[in-house]
């Protein structure tokens, strides 16, 4: 857990979503830290479907998704979904099973900070879904 004081702006975390009692612990970045909730950017596999479960592909989550540049690797995007979670589940330790943030190769990536605050308040003029959150190495009840 974070501890004391809010999360900033750019800063990497891990959380673990939940949808209909379906847990899906997600890699985040930091968009716009709040006291009580924060919204995050997760990756393209935190997208949610039009049945209103976990999205099963890229095609059925398509309508949450958004690209954004990475700041690595340098030249690439990555697909990125944006949230609003209660600050408290965010976390700083890493977690095994967590989605990664990902080019559209596979390789690794990380958004770039500044960029994804630009898609969040200009093209989604701040808006963001409220997902329930825990902490990603709390068990999802």
């Amino acid at each position: 857990v974070l501890g004391e004081g809010l999360p900033c702006p750019g800063q990497r975390l891990h959380c673990r979503l939940l949808l209909r009692g379906a847990a899906r612990a997600a890699e985040a970045v930091v968009v716009a830290p709040g006291a009580a909730q924060t919204v995050i950017a997760c990756p393209a596999d935190c997208a949610i479907g039009a049945s209103g479960d976990w999205a099963t592909s890229p095609t059925e989550g398509a309508w949450q998704v958004r690209d954004c540049e990475c700041a690595t690797p340098s030249g690439s995007s990555c697909g990125v979904v944006f949230y609003s979670v209660d600050t408290r589940a965010l976390a700083t330790a890493e977690v095994p099973d967590a989605c990664c943030f990902q080019t559209s190769a596979g390789q690794r990536a990380l958004p770039e900070a500044e960029l994804l605050a630009g898609l969040f308040h200009g093209d989604l003029q701040g808006d963001a879904l409220q997902m329930q959150a825990v902490p990603a190495d709390a068990e999802a009840g």
